[in-house]
């Protein structure tokens, strides 16, 4: 079953991000177990969704995992369910790019708990690390 939550929610005005997002969490469904839930919005965008903070341009989309075999996935099949050339892999992160947008995902096993916004995962506002923004 296709993940649709970002195109059905318009988060981004770039339908490409959305359509991005979604195939990122599709293939987390695909691997069982709720897994999706171990991969979460955080940073700005985040807080935006919840409502903590109000809109501001976004210079970056990070994300935060907590399971450490998805992540490992994602560092190996990221660029072949994104059909992107360029994924840069660093030990406790992920960075590509998607239409000219910085998209991050990292790495925090102390990552615990989750804000589902419509089908949106995001990481509790008040448990996002400045390191995120």
């Amino acid at each position: 079953m296709a993940y649709l939550s970002f195109t059905q929610q318009r988060l981004f005005k770039n339908s490409s991000l959305n359509l991005a997002c979604n195939k990122i969490y599709t293939a987390l469904q695909e691997q069982g177990g709720e897994r999706e839930f171990s991969l979460a919005l955080t940073g700005t965008i985040s807080k935006i969704v919840q409502e903590a903070i109000p809109p501001e341009p976004i210079k970056v989309i990070p994300f935060v995992i907590n399971d450490p075999e998805i992540f490992k996935y994602l560092k190996k099949n990221l660029g072949g369910i994104l059909k992107i050339k360029e994924v840069i892999l660093y030990k406790t992160s992920i960075h590509f790019n998607v239409k000219g947008n910085l998209l991050e995902i990292h790495y925090d096993e102390t990552f615990k708990s989750i804000y589902d916004f419509e089908g949106i995962i995001c990481q509790q506002a008040e448990e996002i690390s400045p390191k995120y923004n």
